[in-house]
Parts: structure tokens; sequence; C-alpha cells
């Protein structure tokens, strides 16, 4: 009796290779961690109370100033960022900013809505309106203002810094 054998499948090869992918990527690290602690914020935001030290907006800031990789600015009040690591400044106000992806950081002025997906991902702004975050271990700040806050992940840190 002789075997038969199938050809692997395109389908199975693929599954395969995501499977490896995200074994291998697993491993990999984020941008440095911020000094100090926070609580996760839900609902309408305030200042952090309760904690020794909030996030540092102005530090955080600060601390990308010199990575900066690419300065953008929010021509038609909306800008959408996609991609895997790189530090961003946006120079002037924006509407909305969708941040997609991981490992990207954002510098940004007064933004009205923000709009965040995908992992290790971090806004410093001034202020904002509104924020929206999915995915997980994502950090959104801001120095002024009291936001409406989503929050649909995992892990994420949404608060009002110093």
């Amino acid at each position: 009796m002789t075997q038969q054998t199938r050809p692997t499948s395109w389908r199975r090869m693929l599954a395969v290779a995501a499977t490896v992918l995200a074994f291998t990527l697993s491993g990999c690290t984020s941008p440095a961690p911020i000094s100090g602690s926070a609580a996760p914020v839900s609902g309408s935001a305030a200042p952090v109370s309760g904690s020794d030290s909030p996030i540092p907006t102005s530090a955080g800031r600060q601390q990308y100033a010199d990575s900066v990789t690419t300065t953008v600015t929010c021509d038609d009040g909306e800008y959408t960022f996609n991609g895997f690591s790189g530090v961003y400044e946006i120079t002037n106000d924006c509407q909305s900013i969708s941040v997609s992806g991981s490992s990207v950081v954002i510098l940004a002025q007064n933004i009205g809505h923000v709009e965040v997906l995908g992992f290790s991902n971090r806004v410093y702004a001034l202020s904002v309106s509104e924020v929206d975050v999915s995915g997980s271990s994502n950090l959104v700040t801001w120095e002024t203002g009291s936001p409406t806050v989503t929050d649909n992940g995992f892990q994420n840190t949404i608060v009002r810094g110093k």
C-alpha cells in the first residue's frame, strides 16, 4: 500500500508563519517606560489623585524631543499615523488624529479627538477633548482639559499628566 502525500496548503503555511512571527515578536521591547505611576482613567478624565507622581507629560515630551523622526502639520484638521515605530511631532493644532500600529510616539499640540489602535503607542498632547483607545499597552496623556475617555483595550494608560 502506498501513501499519498498532499501538498501543504498555502493557508496552513501562512498560519504557521503567523504563529512563528507572533512568538518571535513577543520578545520585542517597547519604548522606555515612564517613571512615576498613574491609574488608568475611564469616563470623564480628571487629574490623577492618590498618586505619588502623575504621568509627566512635559517630561515625556522632552524625553522624545531629540528623537523626532518626522515633523508634520495638520493642514486639513485631521492626521492619520500608520506604522511601526517612529517619533512624530505635530507642530500645530489638530481636530482629529488617528494612530495605528505599534511603538509610535506622537508629540502633539491641542487635539480635538485622539484615536489610538494597536499596541505600545504613546501620545503626549498639550490638551485633548476626546480620547478613544483600543489595543494594549498604549499611553495617552495631556496637560490641560478633561476629555471624554473610552478605553476598549487592555492595560492602556489614559491620564492627565502634570
